[in-house]
């Protein structure tokens, strides 16, 4: 990437972070960048000088290249490269540099909702949690970690919280009374509110009246967000808690969207309408949520293979 292009991709990153993009999404934003300047190099184009039959081509050009193991890139890595690109070109119109967007113009390109895979059932959910509050045999700094992220995983298993949203959560974005959090920075930097069941509620107001200030050591008790360390180290946190119980437990790989995926799918079950689910999650459009109804019908197909009485082995013994 020349300088010019360098100097682009670093003004699109500040332009980000004042728009209110988090820092995360911006870091991964312009990586995936990378691809659209290595395409430009190789055909010879300004980066201004893009064309909606250029586009095109870019998303023609994405499937044929491999990754560095010699594998082609899936179809949900080329969508985000596009999407990527689609956002770049849009700070360049922000911009006057260019009179459209090419990448508004191109084929229209669909994504398909990925199934979730898997999200514990409702015996298996109850023993993770269950699982942060066994102490046995731990030294003092594991007990407040185990305890910190047991008020955690309930919190987001109550509320659908993404890490990085529970991560930025103060004190004063919570409502005991009405058991509402208010989330000023969601997804896309947009304004939603979370509730809290009665369960999730009690630890929380035990967490922040009681028991915070002795989980966390001098340097964090001045600090404002609920568990003291910023979103990129609290997933790195949670994910080597969750490693450890779901290898224990014999639950197979979790990741801190597991709570997220399983209030939607639990929810489901239970019989909660779909609409009250989206709401609950934050889902700009029912189709996010409506992945929870392919979850089932998967579930229920295993359901009918392991019960029905027409099994293939029984006809062939």
């Amino acid at each position: 990437m020349n300088n010019d292009n360098q100097n682009l991709v670093t003004d699109y990153a500040d332009d980000e972070r004042l728009r209110g993009t988090r820092k995360r999404s911006i870091k991964t934003g312009v990586s995936l960048l990378k691809r659209l300047f290595e395409y430009l190099h190789e055909k010879g184009i300004a980066a201004a000088a893009l064309k909606v039959r250029d586009a095109n081509e870019f998303g023609q050009w994405l499937s044929h290249i491999r990754k560095h193991d010699g594998e082609p890139y899936k179809w949900e890595s080329v969508v985000n490269f596009i999407e990527a690109a689609k956002s770049f070109y849009s700070f360049l119109k922000r911009r006057e540099m260019i009179p459209s967007n090419p990448f508004k113009g191109m084929w229209k390109i669909k994504r398909h909702k990925r199934i979730p895979v898997n999200v514990p059932k409702e015996k298996d959910m109850a023993r993770l949690l269950d699982s942060f509050l066994d102490w046995d045999g731990v030294t003092t700094f594991e007990k407040k970690r185990r305890y910190k992220m047991h008020v955690l995983c309930e919190l987001m298993y109550s509320t659908g919280l993404r890490i990085e949203e529970a991560s930025s959560l103060k004190a004063s974005d919570i409502d005991f009374k009405c058991g509402i959090i208010t989330l000023t920075a969601g997804k896309g930097g947009k304004k939603r509110f979370c509730f809290l069941n009665e369960y999730a509620k009690e630890i929380l107001r035990l967490y922040m009246r009681r028991m915070r200030k002795q989980v966390f050591d001098d340097s964090f008790r001045r600090t404002e967000t609920l568990f003291g360390v910023c979103g990129e180290r609290l997933t790195i946190i949670l994910n080597e808690e969750l490693a450890k119980a779901g290898k224990s437990l014999s639950m197979g790989r979790l990741t801190s969207h597991v709570f997220r995926h399983s209030l939607g799918f639990h929810m489901l079950r239970a019989g909660c309408d779909i609409r009250h689910i989206q709401a609950f999650l934050g889902h700009k459009n029912l189709s996010s949520t409506e992945v929870y109804t392919k979850v089932e019908k998967e579930d229920l197909k295993r359901v009918l293979d392991a019960y029905h009485p027409r099994k293939w082995w029984k006809q062939n013994e």
